[in-house]
Parts: structure tokens; C-alpha cells; sequence
């Protein structure tokens, strides 16, 4: 038996019992191996020490230990021929398991690029070359689990995006094609015309920059004033900026997120946020096309050092007040 293992979250040691936590796939296939070489083992009496190197160090196998990392020590005498005398060299240690009973399971073993492939019915050579590429094994299985007739157009572009920016994340360019209709509703008329020229590769960049920047800010930022008006949005305004800017470029990127700023004001102090999220659109577009080379760094270095703005005395629903002031965030 040929156990396959897909992880897909941190595995756990448990020291009560010696084992793993395991969270994944996993695949078993019946294999044909030359089992003669541990048929003629005489084991009555023997020592068996079950080790397990999971982990990176040795340790005694407990009984949830995963069968596909298991090393077996055997200390015995081996029978000979199959017969029940021992063999012509008489009791002694048998030699190692060689070749080892126990096979690891290899690296990709599943049939999903061949269900990826049935699903997208495409002949475009560049995306039969992306399913079947070892290296995006992980994206692949998502696109394969994913793929249905409504999704079919969006595996595709998916694709054909991170064919052409490798920097992109498989899910975050499914999740903007899925909910792209939300994130036009959130744009000005301006911004949305705009929007619409783009090509679809374009689209998706934009996008999913958007959609970085704002899993960042919820990452790091807590209060809901933090991500609107305060430090948090001043922080997401920079990282949608600056990364938009590596993927469509700073002329592009300026004209989209100027024009986001175009909404008819909501109460009489909106020209304030308005002011904060284009100043810091600035500092992120800058960032980039001063050579960047680690923009999460070098925007949160520029949060650090004061560089972004935020609005101070805000209003219990976090909008701007009469008092509110674009303030340094290292204050």
C-alpha cells in the first residue's frame, strides 16, 4: 500500500502518545512490490524497534505515527530459503531493510491535472503546460477542486493571470473574479469606466492588490477606526498603491485610485478622508518607483517612521470631525 500525503496546515506533535496531528488529503493506492526479501525473515523471538523520523528527529513510534515515515529496526535470524531451519550462516542480525518495505510516498502521485484538464476543455498550450508543471501542484488542486461549469471562466483567467505575474496567489485571483461584482459597486463612476478598458489581466491585478492590502490591514489593525480613517487605512491605501504599481504600472495605478477618491461626499467633512487616502495613494506609489524591492517593508518602515497620514479626533462611527487633522502615524 502506497500512502500519499497532502498536507495543508501545520502538523502538531503530540507527546502523549508520539504522534502527528494531520490535517489534509491523503491518497492510498494497492501496489505490486517484491515482497521475498522480508518473507524469509524468522521474526519469533526477535526485537522490534519502530522508529519514527517525522519532525526532523527520531523518536518511538506511537500508534497515530504516519505509516509513510516509520523506519523498522529488525534484530533476528533469518530461516533461509523459506523453510523452518536457519539459514547456512546460523542466528545473527538480519541485514537492513534493503530495499526498505516501507515506501515513502512521492512528492505528487493524484490525478487532478488530469481532472483539471477534463474540466477546462482547453487546447491553449501555455495553461496545458501551467496544469501539468509539478511546481504549482497546490494551486492546481485548488483550480481542479474549484473547477464546475460557473467557474470555468474563472480557472482560465486565473491561469492565465499567474502565467503572467508568478507573484500572484491562486485563491486571491479566484476570490476577485468570484466577487468582482462587489468590488465594482465600491468604485466611483470615473474609477469604473476606467475599470471597464482594462484588460482582464489588468483587471485582476488591480484587484488583487486591493484584496492584499486589505487581508494585511485586517491582519495587523483591530479597531474598526483603525481601518477606516485611522492608521490601519492610512497602512492599506499605501500597500494597495505600491503593489498596484508593480503589477500595472504608477501611471495606471495613479488615474484608478485618483478617480476611486470621486464619490459624491457622504456628510460635510468627507474632503477629509478624501485629502488622507490620496496622500498616502502618493507615498505607496512613490515607494515603488523609488526601487522598491520589499514593498510590505519598506511601506511598513514608512508607517513607522511617520511618513503616511491618518486622521486624528474622529467621530464614534470613525468618521472626520471639525478637528480632525491628517497626523503623522508614528504619533
Amino acid at each position: 500500500m502506497l500512502i500519499t500525503y497532502f498536507p495543508e496546515s501545520t502538523m502538531e506533535y503530540i507527546e502523549a502518545h508520539n504522534s502527528y496531528t494531520f490535517q489534509g488529503t491523503s491518497v492510498f493506492e494497492a501496489i505490486e512490490i517484491d515482497s521475498s526479501f522480508i518473507e524469509n525473515k524468522y521474526i519469533d523471538g526477535c526485537v522490534e524497534n519502530y522508529t519514527c523520523s517525522w519532525g526532523g528527529t527520531d523518536h518511538p513510534a506511537g500508534g497515530n505515527c504516519t505509516a509513510a515515515y516509520i523506519t523498522v529496526d529488525w534484530t533476528c535470524a533469518n530461516s533461509g530459503g523459506g523453510g523452518s531451519g536457519s539459514s547456512s550462516s546460523g542466528s545473527g542480525n538480519s541485514p537492513s531493510n534493503n530495499p526498505d518495505p516501507i515506501l515513502t510516498a512521492p512528492t505528487y502521485n493524484f490525478p487532478f491535472e488530469q481532472n483539471l484538464i477534463d474540466c477546462l476543455e482547453t487546447d491553449n498550450l501555455a495553461i496545458l503546460e501551467w496544469i501539468n508543471n509539478s511546481a504549482n501542484f497546490f494551486q492546481m488542486r485548488d483550480a481542479s477542486k474549484l473547477c464546475n461549469a460557473d467557474n470555468h471562466d474563472f480557472i482560465i483567467e486565473a491561469i492565465e493571470a499567474l502565467l503572467e505575474d508568478g507573484e500572484l496567489e491562486f485563491n486571491d485571483t479566484i476570490y476577485v473574479l468570484e466577487n468582482e461584482q462587489d468590488y465594482r459597486n465600491k468604485m466611483s463612476d470615473d474609477e469604473l469606466a476606467l475599470f471597464d478598458t482594462l484588460s482582464t489581466i489588468q483587471q485582476i491585478k488591480y484587484l488583487v492588490s486591493a484584496k492584499e492590502a486589505y487581508d494585511k490591514t485586517e491582519e495587523l489593525f483591530e479597531t474598526d477606526c483603525e481601518k477606516h480613517n485611522g492608521k490601519g487605512d492610512a497602512f492599506r491605501h499605501a500597500l494597495w498603491n505600491a503593489l498596484s504599481s508593480s503589477r500595472i504600472g504608477v501611471g495606471l495605478t495613479n488615474l484608478l485610485t485618483t478617480r476611486h477618491e470621486n464619490n459624491p461626499p457622504l456628510y460635510p467633512y468627507n474632503n477629509k478622508e478624501n485629502q488622507m487616502d490620496l496622500f498616502n495613494n502618493q507615498v505607496g506609489r512613490d515607494i515603488f518607483a523609488n526601487g522598491s524591492t520589499n514593498i510590505l517593508q519598506d511601506i511598513q518602515e514608512a508607517f513607522n517612521n511617520g511618513e503616511l497620514r491618518y486622521l486624528s479626533n474622529q467621530a464614534t462611527n470613525c468618521w472626520a470631525t471639525f478637528s480632525s487633522q491628517l497626523t503623522p502615524t508614528n504619533l
